[in-house]
C-alpha cells in the first residue's frame, strides 16, 4: 500500500503567489525522486495563505530516503516564504 505524506505550509502575508510558486520547484525535485508515485498541491480558497502538499511515495522509508538525499537548496525558495515550519504527517493512502 502506498502512503501519502501531507504538508499544511502557510504562506507569509501577501507571499501566497511566491509559495505557490516555489513548491512548483520543489514538486519538480520529489516528482523525480525513487519512490514518488505523484504529488498534488492545493490552496485553501477561504484561506488563501493556507497550502496543502501532498506527495505518494511507494514506501515511508523511500520518503525518508528522498529526503536525505535532498539538496538544502531545493527547500531555501519555499523556507524564504513561509510563516513557520510546515506541519507533516504521514497518511495511508486508501483510494485514488
Amino acid at each position: 500500500m502506498s502512503v501519502a505524506r501531507v504538508y499544511r505550509i502557510k504562506a507569509a502575508a501577501g507571499k501566497e503567489a511566491e509559495l505557490a510558486k516555489a513548491i512548483e520547484g520543489l514538486a519538480d525535485w520529489v516528482r523525480a525522486a525513487d519512490g514518488c508515485e505523484g504529488l498534488i498541491l492545493l490552496q485553501n480558497n477561504e484561506a488563501q495563505t493556507e497550502f496543502l502538499f501532498i506527495e505518494k511515495w511507494v514506501s515511508i522509508d523511500h520518503h525518508r530516503r528522498a529526503l536525505e538525499a535532498m539538496p538544502p537548496s531545493t527547500l531555501e525558495p519555499v523556507g524564504a516564504v513561509m510563516d513557520g515550519p510546515p506541519d507533516g504527517s504521514y497518511q495511508d493512502w486508501l483510494f485514488g
